[in-house]
């Protein structure tokens, strides 16, 4: 008899109204924590997003362009903002629905001339740059000379001897720019 009472006398303890009341505050307050990480997780999301589409950009390296200081399977990092291109700044940009990298090598009213020897002149001065493949001219692509219009830069890639760059597409224009690469990301024997 003293067991059952005991056990009423538990039973009466555990369903104390104070007990419930402090069981649903708990389970109110994780509902209310999970809720919060949530929402701090969907506000970091949004944060990167608005980042990477407005002030910065990201680009797969796909191909030789810019091979050796860029390789196939690098990720760049391109600043948006700044619209104030220096000659031997890289630039990912946009032409004829590709995208592409590319070293600044001229700027408007620029003269450009690649002879058949593989040398770059811009302005009648031979260009000594740090590249290791000679630069010639593409068959299919402009004839040289060559003077950059206004509102546009003449791009090469640094694989002179196999990119795909204003020898075979022309000029790009400033609107054509997606930024200036900032970094890059190295696949490390990916």
């Amino acid at each position: 008899m003293k067991n059952k009472a005991k056990s009423k006398t538990q039973v009466k303890e555990s369903i104390l109204p104070e007990k419930v009341i402090k069981q649903r505050k708990q389970r109110i307050l994780e509902k209310e924590d999970m809720s919060f990480f949530f929402k701090k997780v969907f506000v970091v999301i949004l944060a990167i997003g608005i980042l990477l589409t407005t002030i910065y950009g990201i680009e797969f390296v796909e191909g030789q362009n810019m091979y050796p200081s860029i390789k196939d399977g690098d990720v760049a990092v391109y600043f948006r903002l700044n619209q104030e291109y220096q000659i031997g700044d890289v630039v990912a940009l946009k032409k004829n629905q590709s995208n592409y990298l590319g070293r600044i090598v001229a700027r408007e009213g620029d003269l450009v001339e690649i002879t058949e020897d593989g040398e770059l002149i811009i302005n009648n001065n031979v260009q000594q740059e740090e590249i290791y493949f000679l630069t010639y001219p593409d068959k299919n692509g402009l004839m040289f000379p060559w003077k950059v219009r206004e509102g546009c830069v003449f791009v090469l890639g640094d694989f002179r001897t196999g990119a795909v760059d204003s020898r075979a597409f022309g000029e790009v224009s400033l609107e054509e720019i997606e930024g200036k690469v900032i970094t890059v990301l190295r696949r490390r024997g990916i």
